[in-house]
């Protein structure tokens, strides 16, 4: 008798995230009734014992041991070469989900044959709005980024409604929560995508290393002819960054090493030397006040936000595509 399909497979990459893990994959089961799921948890060569936890607490879960750290992408690949669900979901283990994140996920795309993926609302871990559902980058919304603009936008929900058509030259996740939507891509913290989409465009490009892979992947999706969805009637807690602080300033300088790498890819040299000196200029200006704002008043992380801005200012200055086909790994 032949067993029943699998509603979705979730890859999760681990990298040093123990207990952050256990609970992702505790939130995954325990808000998943009735689903048919395979759970493949690809691990970066973690040293906190990660594997051995997944092995332990959770035996109906694959793992995958890479014994060293082959960053977002090529491991989440690694995953979905195995991957026998009708969806592929690819989930962050710093995420807790709540109830009916990821059903209400299928259920619309099950009804959405134009969808090719979607996304639902993210929260931080206080509970708040966090990015979700984005338009693409552009130089100008990623000069706000680099010179730390984004910062100082409110995330009021009036305000969405208000200005998100503005809002959203300079944040692209500026828009109301309020409805289903058509996007450019959603966030990689969880990303829901249908398996003949993989079929046709593949999985992550592997030259990227770490960050914006989301953005070029639905990219690739909406060249291929299908739509990207946000739908924001359920959440899911990210809380952000937990392997990434373990590395903050290679984490740093690869973010926007993969922006550089992206617009040369899908934009031209042109866009790319733009960005670039963009990068220049702002990693100068910021690197600049945080110096004398550790001087005048040293305190925790001053040094290293301070470090992250100067590697990333040598980045910048030095990344040509070009000639390095690929974001580099740590």
């Amino acid at each position: 008798m032949s067993q029943p399909p699998v509603d979705a497979t979730i890859t999760i990459v681990s990298f040093n995230t123990r207990e952050k893990l256990a609970d992702c994959l505790q939130s995954v089961f325990d808000t998943t009734p009735g689903l048919r799921l395979e759970v493949i948890v690809i691990d970066n060569g973690s040293r906190d014992g990660s594997v051995e936890m997944v092995r332990e607490r959770f035996p109906q879960v694959t793992v995958i041991a890479t014994g060293q750290n082959l960053g977002f992408g090529r491991a989440h690949n690694l995953g979905m070469r195995q991957a026998g669900g009708r969806y592929l979901i690819v989930l962050n283990p710093d995420t807790l989900l709540l109830e009916r994140t990821i059903q209400r996920q299928l259920e619309f795309m099950d009804s959405a044959p134009d969808a090719g993926a979607c996304g639902c609302t993210v929260l931080d871990a206080t509970r708040a709005f966090a990015p979700s559902g984005h338009r693409d980058f552009t130089l100008l919304s990623l000069a706000a980024n680099v010179f730390n603009l984004r910062a100082v936008l409110p995330r009021d929900e009036w305000l969405r409604r208000r200005a998100g058509r503005w809002l959203g030259r300079v944040h692209g996740a500026y828009h109301p929560h309020d409805a289903v939507r058509r996007v450019d891509w959603v966030d990689g913290a969880c990303i829901v995508v249908r398996s003949e989409v993989y079929d046709k465009v593949g999985g992550f490009d592997e030259g990227i290393f770490l960050n914006a892979e989301d953005f070029d992947w639905c990219f690739r999706m909406r060249q291929a002819g299908w739509h990207i969805y946000h739908v924001p009637d359920v959440a899911l807690v990210h809380l952000m960054h937990q392997s990434k602080e373990q590395v903050y300033v290679p984490s740093f300088v690869s973010s926007y090493q993969s922006f550089l790498y992206l617009f040369h890819k899908h934009k031209g040299r042109p866009a790319y030397l733009a960005l670039k000196a963009v990068m220049v200029a702002g990693f100068s200006w910021r690197l600049l006040l945080a110096t004398l704002r550790a001087r005048l008043s040293p305190r925790d992380g001053a040094s290293r936000n301070r470090d992250a801005l100067a590697a990333a200012l040598r980045m910048a200055a030095t990344y040509d595509p070009a000639r390095q086909a690929s974001t580099s790994g740590w």
